[in-house]
């Protein structure tokens, strides 16, 4: 999503959908929400298996980083977010802006992330799960 859609999504979050004050520095608020979400999920658009080229914002296990995301600067600019964890975002930035509504902003957010998180270890056991094991008639539960 490109950052002036963005905007949109977040303007469709607010009470009475207004516009955003003038003297908020918005590109700023939304990096530091891409910036959290980072560090409170896996983020799969960030994550990277070499720490040499790129900025590493942290480290999820031996051979697995979080990269810093991009800072958007222009409304044409790509958001360096997954799609799906761009609603966390808008609530983060939203809950800064509308102080009245941050409680409930921010329990939105904690439910994306929440959700998120659920979705990678579903994928993951998914994914690592030996179904042979399970289909074996030797197998028994104690």
């Amino acid at each position: 999503m490109i950052l002036e859609d963005f905007k949109k999504l977040m303007l469709s979050k607010t009470k009475n959908r207004k516009e955003f004050p003038i003297d908020i520095n918005l590109e700023y608020r939304i990096h530091t929400a891409l910036k959290q979400v980072a560090s409170d999920s896996i983020p799969l658009r960030l994550v990277t298996n070499s720490s040499e080229s790129v900025n590493v914002f942290r480290r999820v296990d031996e051979f697995t980083f979080i990269r810093y995301p991009n800072m958007p600067t222009k409304d044409s600019q790509e958001l360096d977010m997954d799609e799906y964890l761009l609603d966390a975002v808008a609530h983060f930035v939203m809950a800064g802006i509308e102080t009245e509504r941050g409680s409930i902003h921010m329990a939105m957010y904690h439910d994306v992330i929440a959700n998120h998180s659920t979705r990678l270890q579903e994928a993951y056991l998914a994914e690592t799960t030996n179904e042979s094991v399970w289909n074996d008639a030797s197998f028994r539960f104690a």
